[in-house]
């Protein structure tokens, strides 16, 4: 209802400026007696200089051009007479006035019928916000890519870029981000540990051997930078090294702000390793932080059991966690690996054959605690 109001006191507007020129009275612009007087004479003047043969025909022309330029100037300046009254002047205001009224909101409906939208529904004022944000973001990934395409060169562009393919789950894009931005803007300990971190994306989780070697030497240049210190660890605990990962993670949260935003994971990690309730402090963290740890964490127990591939119940648990998180294609490599280790054994045959059951029933849910 506001919407049709808003657009009547538009119409009404555009009416009014048509309208208010129109209920002006019209002024007579004549030029001043003096000029018409002195224009007579001068037109005079030339008769009886062609009577007498001293102007020919073209002159003649010329001059009376030159006296009706000068009529035009008198007119142009002359002051404003009395009001016009004329029936005819009347007639075409009227004639106005009556279209503006009738043909300017016929005008505006039409226009509007033909461009607008007035069958949709009503949008919340939240829910525009939300898509202008979403298209604002890919608008400006565009616009960034578009700018990288032709001049691949700056290195500036890719380290706007980099953090926002990781965020947006673009982890090879990541990689290739960060690694034009070492090439073009040179070393620095957290660009060195941003990339190595995109490079453990990239792996879904696995600090790498390439990652990790990135790690060491953001942690050479700045002891005191948090992230390679935290993907130490996390290489230590993937290995198997639980007591060298567990003084890594402690050192690292002995240093931590009271404000860090990476503490609780930390702490998680720790609880894991003491054997606590690393459950209630993995559900204590914020979402994203806690599919990262999870993720982390199964990331960890497949690197343990490519090395060591007899550990029954650590095959049960990888695929468990792998139908939790929804990860299909992983869970059924797992257990494709795990019937491989255990060929001749029937007892750990039907156990996994029991979460192959599962398997194949299992949805798709959101990613908790396996």
């Amino acid at each position: 209802m506001a919407l049709w109001v808003f657009f009547a006191l538009m119409t009404g507007a555009a009416v009014f400026a048509v309208l208010w020129p129109l209920s002006r009275p019209a002024l007579a612009v004549t030029p001043a007696a003096d000029d018409r007087a002195f224009i007579k004479d001068q037109m005079a003047e030339i008769e009886r200089d062609v009577s007498r043969g001293l102007l020919s025909p073209a002159e003649k022309d010329a001059a009376l051009a030159e006296i009706a330029r000068r009529f035009l100037r008198a007119v142009g300046h002359a002051p404003a007479g009395a009001p016009s009254q004329g029936e005819p002047a009347l007639r075409r205001r009227r004639a106005a006035a009556t279209v503006a009224l009738s043909m300017i909101p016929l005008i505006a409906l039409a226009i509007y019928g033909a461009r607008g939208s007035p069958h949709l529904p009503a949008t919340p004022f939240a829910e525009r916000m939300a898509n202008s944000s979403r298209m604002d973001i890919a608008q400006a990934i565009a616009q960034i890519e578009g700018h990288l395409a032709k001049t691949p060169e700056d290195g500036r562009g890719w380290e706007v870029i980099a953090p926002i393919y990781m965020r947006l789950g673009r982890a090879d894009d990541a990689v290739r981000a960060y690694a034009a931005t070492l090439r073009l803007l040179g070393e620095a300990p957290a660009r060195r540990a941003d990339y190595a971190e995109a490079l453990v994306a990239a792996a879904n989780g696995l600090v790498t051997s390439e990652a990790l070697a990135s790690f060491r030497r953001a942690a050479e240049a700045d002891p005191n930078l948090p992230k390679p210190q935290f993907y130490l660890a996390l290489a230590a605990e993937q290995d198997g090294r639980r007591a060298e990962a567990l003084d890594l993670y402690k050192k690292l949260r002995a240093s931590a702000p009271s404000d860090a935003p990476w503490a609780a994971m930390v702490d998680a990690r720790i609880a894991g390793l003491e054997g606590t309730d690393q459950a209630g402090a993995i559900a204590n963290m914020p979402a994203d932080q806690r599919n990262e740890a999870i993720r982390g964490m199964v990331a960890g127990l497949a690197a343990r059991l490519e090395t060591n591939g007899h550990d029954l119940d650590g095959w049960l648990r990888l695929i468990r966690s792998y139908i939790v998180l929804g990860s299909r294609q992983e869970a059924e490599a797992a257990l494709a690996k795990a019937r491989t280790n255990f060929a001749g054994d029937q007892t750990a045959l039907a156990r996994l054959d029991g979460l192959a059951e599962d398997l194949k029933g299992a949805a798709t849910p959101p990613a908790t605690t396996p």
